[in-house]
């Protein structure tokens, strides 16, 4: 028995967009901390917050220098060019912990290569991506300065684009290492 194949029916009319784009402006940009602010008697949370803005802040700066640069490959090879890959070895310890596989791989290295910092660059990524345990303020705080490791270390190679300020530096010294 054969079948029969309807016409495809008329398509729809797309109805004007009710407001252009530009009356909407862009989105707003998040609450900025002040520039004064006392980072030693700020309570954790309040650290947890200031860390993270204070890190978007300095990758809104970074953002438009990696494009230029070529993304995180080209950065992490200036990274460990400029000799600053055991600092980052060392400050991804604090975070992700001593035991973790890249952290002692990343130690036995020495200066490690440009795809060694890369790894740990986006190691960082990823833990400060995961989704803490409910209530669990300590791991907030982690997560929060493992992205500003990254922020700040890859602001160092930033040929002065971007600089990390004493403020986020003082925070992320605030946060205990993981043994």
């Amino acid at each position: 028995m054969p079948f029969a194949v309807a016409a495809p029916p008329e398509p729809l009319p797309v109805p004007p967009d009710p407001l252009p784009v530009d009356v909407m402006g862009p989105p707003p940009a998040p609450p900025a901390p002040p520039a004064n602010t006392d980072v030693a008697a700020l309570g954790d949370f309040e650290l947890y917050v200031f860390l993270g803005v204070r890190s978007h802040q300095l990758y809104e700066c970074l953002r438009p220098y990696m494009e230029r640069s070529g993304g995180i490959g080209p950065m992490a090879a200036r990274l460990q060019a400029a000799g600053r890959y055991p600092a980052l070895a060392e400050a991804t310890a604090g975070v992700l912990g001593s035991s973790h596989s890249l952290v002692r791989s990343a130690r036995e290295s020495g200066q490690g290569s440009p795809r060694q910092a890369a790894g740990l660059i986006a190691a960082l990524g990823a833990y400060a991506s995961e989704t803490p345990p409910q209530g669990d303020l300590r791991a907030r705080l982690l997560r929060a300065k493992a992205i500003s490791i990254a922020a700040v270390e890859l602001a160092g190679v930033s040929e002065g684009a971007c600089t990390a300020s004493p403020a986020l530096l003082q925070a992320m010294a605030r946060v205990r290492p993981e043994p």
